[in-house]
């Protein structure tokens, strides 16, 4: 599965795929090879991009929460 990551309003991307774990950043929408290069294997770089898919997580979570209380209290 593919996961992508918008940062700077688009100007930079990162698509990392979860089952082979390789990571292709792009700049201004071009693939950008020495930024590539650059997180090969940079386990804090992949840390926070995990810490990014967490949060996400407790965002859609939150979202739910809010939702169900919303229902309850009409």
């Amino acid at each position: 599965m593919l996961i992508e990551y918008d940062f700077e309003d688009g100007k930079y991307k990162v698509i990392r795929d979860d089952t082979t774990y390789q990571t292709t950043l792009y700049r201004n929408g071009e693939y950008w090879e020495a930024g590539t290069k650059d997180v090969l294997g940079d386990k804090m770089f992949h840390a926070m991009l995990y810490k990014i898919d967490d949060l996400k997580e407790e965002i859609q979570r939150l979202h739910e929460y809010e939702f169900m209380y919303k229902e309850l209290c009409n």
